[in-house]
């Protein structure tokens, strides 16, 4: 996931292998970001255009790029570093650039020569790729000494036990505690018990907009798991998660999913009686509960706005208090929705009974969850008039 430290390991790397010209294992090296290149036919002209040896022809088109650059790997052992991979998985796929890309994967993997190829990713690269001579390191969060030895540098001490429970719950990712650290000096005077008094899980704008970005790729049926155990808030059986999907796939897709989830650091899994058991990370999970309550505030503002129940989505496919439980004051993500109605505009009840009306005319699997949701919600406002 973002800002885990995938670039500062590989900047890391390449000073390792360059340090020491004499008994450097490659001729050149050459990075390039992925977040910043148009297309694989500029990222082919300016890598043969920065190649050290005489740089041949300019290319006229992808094809001709690729072959010269292959028999440049060929005679030459250089080290080519593809930062932010991710960044061409964001576009359609019917785009020509997320067509080409995995194709030119394809052949610096298959063709033989002498050179080497790191890529950089917050997911996995191109599943539908034979990657037969590229191995993965999937990157996880800091070992509690070197987290704690990273908060020391941000200025940030207190007793271990404090700072232990700061690490894990940020799952150890340096741009999180980073961030953090600088949250914690800068609004709680440097007193960490201060702020986990608060029981709160802070993200900070520059991490949430990474992970808004990774929750923006991810399939209706991943979003649908995350948003799921957001609600469960608690590990959870994989075939008590099937019962609640409003309407389930095979369970082939829905492992193809958990698969995809975690490769991409959003999910965890582990096992418990032979029985698999699915979690969001801490971070993720109060990240998931943020998307989550912003999506279902924006349906029931349009619902109310427009009296359409057709703007139902999240209110619809999910059921927002955890199934099982009627504890609306101590739930999570019911209470900080309704903090969030209050805040963005003024309640009317008799409008939101209005609604339910139109809800218990439609048939059962046209609303869903809606029903029970709005239901839950006029007993919380209900309880708060009185």
């Amino acid at each position: 996931m973002g800002g885990i430290g995938k670039t500062a390991l590989a900047l890391s790397l390449i000073e390792k292998l360059t340090g020491d010209e004499s008994a450097a294992p490659f001729e050149c090296v050459i990075w390039r970001s992925l977040h910043t290149t148009p297309s694989l036919f500029a990222l082919l002209d300016r890598l043969l255009h920065h190649l050290p040896a005489k740089s041949p022809e300019p290319p006229q088109d992808v094809e001709q790029g690729t072959a010269q650059l292959l028999q440049y790997l060929r005679q030459h052992r250089c080290l080519l570093v593809f930062d932010g991979v991710d960044a061409v998985l964001q576009q359609n796929p019917d785009q020509t650039r997320s067509r080409q890309m995995p194709e030119f994967w394809q052949r610096l993997s298959s063709d033989r020569h002498q050179s080497c190829i790191l890529l950089t990713s917050r997911e996995p690269v191109f599943e539908e790729v034979s990657f037969d001579r590229i191995q993965t390191l999937m990157l996880k969060g800091l070992p509690d000494l070197d987290a704690l030895k990273l908060l020391s540098t941000q200025g940030l001490t207190g007793q271990a036990r404090e700072l232990t429970v700061l690490i894990r719950q940020y799952g150890g990712n340096p741009l999180a505690l980073k961030v953090m650290a600088a949250i914690v000096k800068r609004y709680f005077d440097s007193n960490l018990a201060a702020y986990l008094g608060q029981n709160v899980l802070l993200i900070g704008d520059r991490l949430h907009a990474i992970l808004e970005q990774q929750f923006a790729k991810l399939s209706p049926l991943e979003q649908d798991i995350i948003d799921w155990l957001a609600i469960w808030q608690e590990p959870i059986a994989l075939s008590r998660l099937q019962t609640h999907l409003l309407f389930p796939p095979g369970l082939a897709a829905i492992l193809e999913s958990v698969a995809s989830l975690e490769g991409r650091s959003l999910l965890e899994k582990f096992f418990r009686a032979d029985e698999l058991l699915l979690a969001l990370p801490p971070l993720i999970q109060q990240a998931a509960i943020d998307d989550l309550v912003e999506r279902v505030t924006q349906e029931i503002s349009l619902v109310m706005k427009h009296h359409d129940i057709q703007f139902f989505d999240r209110m619809r496919t999910h059921c927002l208090l955890r199934p099982g439980t009627d504890d609306r004051e101590g739930d999570r993500i019911l209470t900080q929705l309704c903090t969030d109605l209050r805040h963005t505009q003024p309640i009317n009840l008799s409008q939101l009974d209005h609604i339910l009306q139109l809800l218990n005319r439609e048939p059962p699997r046209a609303i869903g969850y809606a029903s029970h949701n709005l239901r839950v919600l006029l007993m919380s406002f209900n309880k708060d008039t009185h």
